[in-house]
């Protein structure tokens, strides 16, 4: 797809030559705190079991991979501490990613 509108000339990088080097992020650049509703708390619900579940597998991966026993406490470190990152992340406008230099 971007090739092709490359070569139809619709690429346009104006707001990318006048972006700043460098910006600060700002708190909660989308608004403050406003509850979702019905649909957007089971979206969130979902999306952190889906994340808790992710980060459990390659929790257990590394610690297979490096020999460490993979140890209650340390999955549900590591399922608190992507969730303390995702809510950080989240108040400064970004969202949740995948991170393969999680730490367990």
């Amino acid at each position: 797809g971007y090739i092709a509108a490359a070569s139809l000339g619709l690429l346009n990088f104006g707001s990318v030559a006048e972006a700043q080097w460098v910006k600060v992020p700002s708190l909660m650049p989308y608004g403050g705190f406003e509850w979702p509703g019905l649909i957007g708390v089971v979206a969130v619900i979902v999306c952190f079991f889906a994340t808790a579940v992710e980060t459990t597998g390659h929790t257990l991966a590394v610690c297979r991979i490096t020999g460490v026993p993979p140890e209650s406490w340390r999955i549900r470190g590591a399922v608190s501490n992507d969730g303390i990152g995702s809510w950080i992340q989240a108040d400064l406008g970004s969202v949740q990613s995948i991170s393969p230099g999680k730490r367990i």
